[in-house]
């Protein structure tokens, strides 16, 4: 009560009276909100596999606030549940978007393949069309192949297309418009650059890439021949003839049923005495999973770009950064709980700081030393600063079709001198010391700048090879081979000594129990950290980002009470742009 009195003392002070009343409204909306109805006896657990998949759950609050898009550890953690659970009728999931990526794919068809395997129940996947109207369906066919059977829409396609990446370069635009980026890398193969650097691909930039393609088609083209029963090279044709009209794809085998989605209700109701239909989240919270006293496994999140400092979620846009000071602290907490026998590191990043990187990796071998072994799970990308951050751990696992290693390093600034002459913008610059300039944007790098920027290139290329050749029990030379910036997928990884193991998370669950000579047959409880913000962190996150985006605005408005809507329609005039400012705080109120 204490802490709920100094945060209200703290909104009156910084953001006026109407606001405030306006927050309280909301508290007490959410505070008295009546808890889940009851389960029936009867349900069909209802996944929604036809958009994005987030990482990490997002409960309390902001769900109910802002739906977020289903996630991962949610669908997967349900269909474990829902095997032994006899009120769990079946699962029918919606398919067809092409928004989803390969690894996360492989994660939820291997979740429904344990599912089918330990269960007698129906698993139906429906689609309107397997990739939509004009998009790529082939992750959401490989989707629909570990279910036990596939209806799609009369009218519907199987875009089984394959796969292709596409990238721009910008060099000669950024030239006529006076800009000149100065940029380096370690080494051929760390492409990033490139789209600012060149005028088209580079052939160690075409050689990777290609592999990467060829290699996601390959196991998607094996996934679904081994779901649908199908010879591979049979599947491959139909790619090269795609998008596949639905007459042909019943023929060939890529679906069961030609159905509108009614058909596919009515037919459930029929067979299971019109059962009811729930969520995963609604089902995880009808269901209990291992009591407190099992052995803890705490699984800690880090999702976007690496750097330095706090992790910086937003509860409103739900965009997600992996800050070194907060990965540290949490495995620091970690290893000093005694209920905690392992941690997993769930790692969903593209890189970023190197520094930062680095960061994580020794508080992971800490962890380590402090007698916690930890695991690496690696989502859909863990690249670059991604896998630095991975590499010190006891295990890495990866899915297959998972984007990791690049091993390399980048980096500059553009030189925007020559855009100012066309501009008629002169720049005085009043500098102490020979190189203080230097990341200045309105002038290039001299020469002893630029020397020793590269000089910082191959130290961090270097410290990035020898450690990892550390980490991996590698000889350097071997190690570097596998480098040089080069991405590879996961399967490629395990087989060039990049990664441990192929699967998901209970893959990396089994690799943590191993590691904490935890009984095979007993039950582990996994502790998600950082745990989801509860209310008052929510309102705290909203007041420092300074303001809620419309769209959220809009989705509050609707949930609030008539009074609430009142107060909050008379901040109206706070409005500017996009965004609801809410008045700046005095400092030390």
């Amino acid at each position: 009560m204490r802490r709920i009195g100094r945060l209200f003392i703290w909104l009156f002070a910084g953001t006026g009276f109407l606001v405030v009343l306006a927050v309280v409204a909301v508290i007490v909306f959410i505070a008295t909100r009546a808890g889940p109805a009851p389960m029936p006896d009867r349900v069909v657990l209802s996944l929604d596999l036809s958009g994005p998949i987030a990482e990490r759950s997002t409960r309390g609050f902001m769900a109910r606030l802002k739906p977020r898009p289903p996630a991962l550890r949610d669908i997967t953690e349900a269909l474990q549940r829902a095997r032994d659970d006899k009120r769990v009728k079946a699962v029918v999931a919606r398919v067809g978007g092409g928004s989803m990526s390969l690894a996360t794919a492989q994660a939820v068809h291997g979740a429904v393949r344990d599912f089918r395997e330990a269960s007698d129940k129906p698993a139906i996947a429906y689609a309107g069309s397997l990739g939509g109207a004009a998009g790529n369906g082939t992750v959401a066919a490989y989707l629909a192949s570990g279910f036990d059977t596939v209806w799609l829409r009369p009218t519907g396609t199987v875009n089984l297309m394959g796969f292709a990446l596409s990238m721009p370069f910008a060099r000669e635009a950024l030239g006529d418009m006076g800009v000149q980026p100065q940029f380096g890398r370690r080494k051929a193969y760390k492409s990033a650059p490139e789209t600012f650097t060149r005028k088209t691909i580079s052939g160690p930039g075409r050689e990777a890439s290609e592999a990467v393609v060829r290699g996601w088609l390959d196991q998607a083209v094996a996934g679904i021949a081994k779901g649908r029963g199908l010879d591979k090279a049979r599947v491959r044709r139909l790619v090269d003839n795609a998008p596949v009209l639905p007459a042909k794809a019943k023929k060939a085998g890529l679906v069961d049923r030609l159905e509108y989605r009614p058909a596919l209700k009515k037919k459930l109701d029929e067979r299971f005495d019109d059962p009811g239909r729930v969520g995963p989240r609604g089902y995880l919270a009808h269901t209990e999973g291992p009591d407190d006293d099992a052995p803890h496994i705490a699984v800690i999140y880090g999702v976007g770009p690496v750097h330095g400092g706090k992790s910086k979620p937003s509860p409103l846009s739900g965009s997600e950064s992996i800050g070194a000071q907060t990965v540290v602290h949490l495995l620091k907490k970690a290893a000093k709980a005694d209920d905690v026998k392992a941690v997993i590191l769930r790692l969903d990043s593209p890189g970023g700081a190197f520094g930062a990187s680095d960061t994580i990796r020794q508080a992971v071998h800490r962890t380590r030393d402090a007698g916690t072994p930890v695991v690496a799970s690696l989502g859909s990308v863990a690249a670059s600063g991604g896998y630095y951050a991975a590499m010190g751990a006891d295990r890495i696992v990866a899915q297959p079709g998972t984007l990791t290693g690049s091993i390399g390093v980048f980096g500059g600034k553009f030189d925007l001198s020559g855009m100012w002459d066309r501009l008629g913008v002169e720049w005085a610059q009043i500098a102490a010391g020979e190189h203080a300039g230097m990341w200045s944007l309105n002038r290039p790098f001299s020469p002893g700048e630029w020397e020793r920027f590269n000089a910082y290139l191959d130290f961090a290329y270097d410290t990035f090879v020898t450690k990892a050749a550390e980490d991996r029990g590698m000889d350097k030379a071997a190690l570097e081979e596998v480098a040089r910036g080069r991405v590879w997928t996961g399967r490629k990884a395990r087989a060039k000594g990049l990664v441990d193991a192929l699967g998901g998370m209970k893959r990396a669950v089994k690799a943590a129990r191993d590691l904490a000579d935890i009984d095979k047959d007993r039950k582990v409880r996994l502790v998600p950290l950082p745990r989801p913000a509860d209310f008052m962190e929510t309102v705290r996150q909203l007041l420092k980002n300074g303001g809620l985006p419309v769209s959220v605005r809009a989705a509050l408005m609707q949930r609030l009470p008539e009074p609430a809507r009142v107060l909050l329609k008379t901040t109206e005039a706070q409005r500017k742009g996009h965004i609801l400012r809410l008045p700046p705080m005095a400092k030390g109120t």
